[in-house]
């Protein structure tokens, strides 16, 4: 009987010390973030703002900035690289921004104007390994709308 329940503890013992390890290696939003970089995959106007588009953008992304990518660090900065397609010729290659979560991580700063022209505060609405999805309330007279954009892996 005493072997038993010696056998029944080591057991309960590795279940729940696997249950833990799996636990402690998911990954954090910061992991999920800077794992590799963003690029384009989609954008939208969200009129009621919940969390879905609504219609497209009434000035479309310009071509030239589909092929960028958004490299996140986890110290804060970040690069973007314009692609094969620049712009402006005479622009740099790529162009350091910043970030940080906010409380919570189910918002993100970023720097200046680092997500085609758009910057600030942004709602984290999806950062899944393979998908991140960020929306920005915009006021414009008195209508206020959200703009959604999608980034992927």
């Amino acid at each position: 009987m005493r072997w038993q329940m010696t056998l029944v503890l080591a057991a309960a013992g590795l279940f729940f010390s696997c249950k833990k390890r799996k636990a402690d290696s998911e990954p954090t939003r910061t992991d999920l973030l800077v794992q590799q970089a963003w690029t384009y995959e989609s954008s939208g106007l969200d009129f009621d703002r919940n969390g879905t588009v609504d219609a497209p953008l009434p000035i479309p992304i310009p071509a030239c900035s589909l092929d960028n990518t958004y490299v996140f660090n986890t110290n804060g900065s970040g690069v973007i690289n314009e692609g094969a397609t620049k712009c402006d010729v005479s622009a740099p290659q790529t162009s350091p921004f910043s970030w940080s979560f906010g409380p919570g991580q189910t918002s993100i700063n970023l720097q200046s104007t680092a997500l085609f022209g758009l910057g600030g505060q942004f709602k984290v609405n999806e950062l899944t390994a393979a998908r991140f999805i960020l929306s920005k309330d915009t006021t414009i007279s008195t209508v206020t709308f959200g703009i959604i954009i999608n980034l992927k892996h």
